[in-house]
């Protein structure tokens, strides 16, 4: 847990992000009032999905293991708990959780967080979800899921102006990434389907309204 903690916290501090960095790949969005954030890390050998919901004060953690699994039953595995922390410089964090306070170093290096706890420390391996098999499915402007899956990140905002062959949304079907693209230049008009939600085959996942 604290672990995840100081990554979820670093996650958050983290802002001026270098290309191809994974912490790249993270989307936020709002929903009650709660700013949420995504990240892929390994979890042994296997994807998992770290979701951290923050009001700006107290950070709620919820972690689904192997989330790849399109077929994982909703709220199936999923590890959470809550804490309050912050950063005291640039690598020191201090956390407070299950009534305990506690400082972290973080150690960024390339796609992985070594994070120390006194003399023991932990490494947490970031994963690019853009990095594995991708494909599109649309019909017209309105991109339809190839397969039944989650979707797990909206990589566009509703009313940009994307380029043919853009990425708009990642979903997880049958254990592997599928990247929806643009199928032509235009605007994104609409999400139907938010990060989290399943979709079945054939499903409208987002409108792309043609340039002319």
């Amino acid at each position: 847990e604290t672990a995840l903690a100081a990554t979820a916290l670093w996650m958050m501090k983290s802002s001026g992000v270098e290309a191809n960095d994974p912490w790249d790949s993270i989307k936020g969005f709002r929903a009650n009032g709660l700013s949420e954030h995504l990240v892929w890390i390994d979890d042994d050998g296997e994807p998992a999905l770290l979701r951290v919901k923050t009001d700006g004060t107290e950070y709620l953690i919820s972690l689904e293991p192997h989330a790849r699994a399109a077929t994982r039953k909703k709220d199936e595995d999923l590890i959470g708990f809550s804490f309050s922390g912050r950063f005291l410089d640039d690598t020191t964090a201090q956390i407070t959780l299950n009534g305990s306070s506690l400082k972290t170093t973080v150690i960024p290096n390339t796609s992985r967080l070594r994070i120390w706890q006194g003399a023991q420390h932990v490494d947490v391996k970031l994963i690019d979800p853009l990095s594995g098999p991708a494909r599109s499915s649309q019909t017209g402007g309105r991109l339809t899921a190839p397969m039944p899956g989650v979707v797990t990140l909206l990589l566009a905002e509703v009313g940009s102006d994307v380029e043919a062959g853009d990425a708009l949304l990642v979903m997880e079907a049958m254990k592997m990434e599928h990247t929806i693209r643009a199928p032509y230049a235009g605007r994104v008009t609409q999400f139907n389907f938010a990060p989290g939600e399943q979709v079945s085959e054939g499903d409208v996942l987002a409108d792309v309204t043609k340039q002319t």
